[in-house]
């Protein structure tokens, strides 16, 4: 009997033993910068040492074991403790998908079977996390909701895109990562109430106008299609405001719009460039660069634009810099917010020679890379404009540092550039008063625009009243629109005021 006992015992203990070992995961690679060099870096790629050298604490940072397995623990994207029904903090897939499927001399990460070991688990949890209808859930389980699903189209449809062409996963869970996105397409179209929050809230929804199109080209689905084609002629005529911007906390916002919705935009127009969509895409950027012209006003050097903040709902960006526009060869207003090829191509010198001179490179997680100020941002300003903040600094790894890099990018001349700044309003003329006159929609509730105005500069109130949830800029007698009075290149802001 005691024999039969030890025999169970040891039995039991050789299969844990084998059990754990099986499911143990490979020891990740690190980078050896004695094997690469500055020259190993394209122009594009110079960004990219900082989080070559950080990769491992995302990918360590992956849950290895038990009901969590695939979690990403990391507290790099998002916040620090999130829970794992947070879907949000999954979208560093993309961060793994991109190491582990670009080839380039700098990457020991390609094809390594450590990291598809990760990569796999993060795409099996994400899975698992989705809902019945195709939703996925952030600030609690199982309440599924419009951003957590519509971001998750965004940069899964650019990880599937690397998946594609990249070194093999699993084929059947890449299947089923391809219907899972598919499925939340869908639901974010076809839920009506997510729809009534996109009208409010444009940077979210609108990341399926991205997603969507990038999911098809990959792998063409007609009934798809159409339901994006029909989804983003309606969105024209609902998220953005007949005075030019798009809609956050049913008003303006600059933040948002220019960081989170803009990425969107990129990302549609690199596919629906020369379509009906593409056209509707430049029409709508062409009426919100009409609106940034009297809204922010530019720097003598033009590096740096000032933001008329008092007007905004939902952050506080005092500047703005310059930013690319993929369609600012049809949109001409848009080149003046832009950086110019002959800058760009200096940065470019800048910092290949910076890299060149500070090789092996100083990649500090309190210093950062690639615009990011470590320690400045929260979870919900992704990448917006950077305000100052006495949180401790943190290493940050963003999936929006591997988004766009695969799109198209255009830059204009200078003398593109000049003329576009000459056609800015305050530079344009000595004085003016702007007004655009529009019909206001149906679910729009009427209130004077100084009353608005005063709600929206309490910001910090507890309880704002109804009147901030009318469009902004809604005059009596149907009068919509923004108004920049006496204001003079250069002159005091106090002069700026906007209706």
């Amino acid at each position: 009997m005691t024999s039969l006992r030890l025999f169970v015992v040891i039995t039991i203990a050789l299969w844990c033993f084998v059990s754990i070992t099986a499911f143990a995961w490979d020891e990740l690679p690190r980078v050896d910068w004695s094997k690469v060099k500055p020259s190993d870096f394209a122009d594009d790629e110079l960004d990219l040492p900082f989080y070559l050298q950080h990769f491992h604490v995302l990918a360590d940072g992956i849950v290895e074991q038990g009901p969590e397995r695939g979690w990403i623990k990391a507290g790099v994207w998002r916040g620090e403790k999130d829970p794992s029904y947070n879907a949000r903090v999954l979208e560093n897939y993309l961060t793994l998908a991109y190491f582990y499927c670009t080839n380039r001399p700098w990457n020991p990460y390609y094809a390594s079977p450590a990291l598809r070991q990760r990569l796999e688990a993060v795409l099996e949890f994400w899975c698992n996390s989705q809902g019945s209808e195709g939703g996925f859930s952030e600030y609690a389980a199982k309440r599924y909701g419009t951003a957590p699903t519509a971001f998750a189209t965004k940069f899964m449809g650019r990880t599937l895109a690397l998946l594609k062409d990249g070194p093999p996963i699993d084929a059947a869970l890449h299947k089923r990562v391809i219907e899972a996105d598919r499925k939340a397409l869908v639901a974010v179209m076809q839920t009506e109430s997510w729809w009534g929050h996109g009208r409010s809230y444009t940077n979210q929804w609108s990341n399926i106008f991205g997603g969507g199109p990038q999911l098809t080209a990959l792998y063409p689905d007609a009934e798809l299609d159409r339901m994006l084609d029909a989804a983003m002629r309606r969105a024209h005529d609902e998220f953005q405001s007949p005075a030019g911007f798009f809609y956050e906390h049913d008003g303006p916002d600059f933040g948002y719009t220019l960081h989170t919705h803009h990425s969107n935009m990129v990302q549609a127009y690199h596919f629906l460039r020369d379509t009906p969509r593409g056209a509707v895409i430049e029409q709508e950027q062409k009426l919100w660069c009409e609106w940034l012209s009297y809204n922010l006003v530019r720097e003598p050097d033009g590096s740096t634009f000032v933001v008329n903040r008092a007007i905004e709902t939902r952050q506080k960006h005092p500047v703005h810099r310059r930013e690319e526009a993929p369609w600012g060869d049809r949109v001409e207003l848009a080149r003046a917010f832009a950086t110019t090829d002959e800058e760009h191509q200096g940065q470019i010198a800048e910092a290949r020679a910076r890299l060149e001179r500070d090789w092996p490179p100083d990649t500090s997680p309190t210093r950062g890379a690639g615009g990011q100020l470590l320690g400045a941002t929260t979870a919900d300003d992704e990448g917006a404009a950077s305000q100052p903040s006495t949180r401790p600094a943190r290493l940050t790894i963003t999936p929006y540092a591997f988004f766009e890099r695969a799109y198209r990018h255009w830059y204009p001349t200078t003398v593109e550039r000049d003329a576009a700044v000459a056609k800015l309003p305050y530079l344009a003329r000595q004085s003016f008063v702007q007004a655009h006159r529009q019909p206001v929609p149906a679910h729009v509730h009427v209130h004077s625009s100084a009353e608005l105005l005063r709600h929206l500069q309490s910001r910090d109130a507890p309880h704002r009243p109804a009147a901030i949830r009318a469009r902004f800029a809604v005059e009596p007698a149907n009068w919509h629109g923004a108004s920049v009075a006496d204001c003079h290149h250069g002159s005091d802001l106090g002069n700026t005021s906007a209706r």
